[in-house]
């Protein structure tokens, strides 16, 4: 009984640290937002396309295609003309 009192403090403590970190998440997260929307705003009076806009079609004009045409075609299988035997050793 006397070990009680110390752990409900010290779980209140850690409730309490934990909700002070959600709350400092949720204004960065807020903040982040606001800072976001602010400068596409900007940029739009300016007349600016967005930069966002701008990396993701960069990326993808520099991606290479996940599909190309003759991927999954069978490919003719040349065995190397010198090899005649291959010899197997066992590791103890």
């Amino acid at each position: 009984m006397p070990a009680l009192i110390p752990k409900i403090f010290r779980l209140l403590a850690i409730v309490i640290a934990t909700v002070i970190g959600l709350c400092m998440a949720l204004i960065f997260i807020c903040s982040s937002v606001i800072a976001i929307t602010v400068l596409l705003i900007t940029g739009k009076i300016a007349g600016r396309p967005s930069a966002i806009k701008e990396y993701f079609k960069r990326a993808q004009a520099a991606r290479k295609p996940v599909y190309r045409e003759g991927a999954f075609q069978a490919r003719s299988f040349k065995p190397h003309a010198d090899i005649i035997d291959v010899e197997a050793k066992e590791i103890k």
